[in-house]
């Protein structure tokens, strides 16, 4: 898969990683990306591929890689909005922003290239400033 066309899909694995490490619960993802070998050597991976996570998990995949979509993240976020912004500058046209009501009306933004890196490095923030705002995504959400 185009590393363009994945990257407004789904977060990768190196992001929920990242996520992982400071300290994020997520156990509630969706999906999950499957790597994808080589039908003639089972030895050479040439890509992933995206799926429904419990699918993946019934034996389907070997290794699976849990990630969220931004409207998975945008569920986690408390009050939260991904806009598309022309005043900023042209490498940086999207934001994601957080309030935080019960923190004085705590406003902050985060710029970044797409609306899923924007909203992945507002996740990143929350988790390491107000890890008791995230909230545990619940429920069959449908894709």
């Amino acid at each position: 898969m185009d590393k363009n066309i994945s990257s407004q899909l789904a977060l990768s694995v190196e992001q929920m990683l990242q996520l992982q490490c400071i300290g994020v619960d997520i156990s509630d993802t969706r999906l999950a990306w499957c790597p994808l070998y080589w039908p003639n050597d089972p030895t050479t991976l040439i890509g992933y591929y995206l799926m429904d996570k419990v699918i993946a998990e019934s034996e389907i995949c070997d290794t699976i890689w849990p990630t969220y979509t931004l409207e998975d993240i945008m569920l986690k976020l408390p009050l939260a909005e991904v806009r598309y912004n022309e005043l900023m500058p042209k490498d940086r046209n999207w934001v994601a922003s957080i309030c935080l009501a019960n923190h004085h009306f705590l406003k902050k933004n985060y710029p970044d290239k797409t609306p899923l890196d924007a909203a992945f490095n507002a996740l990143k923030r929350m988790a390491i400033e107000y890890p008791n705002e995230i909230i545990k995504i619940t429920g069959n959400i449908k894709i």
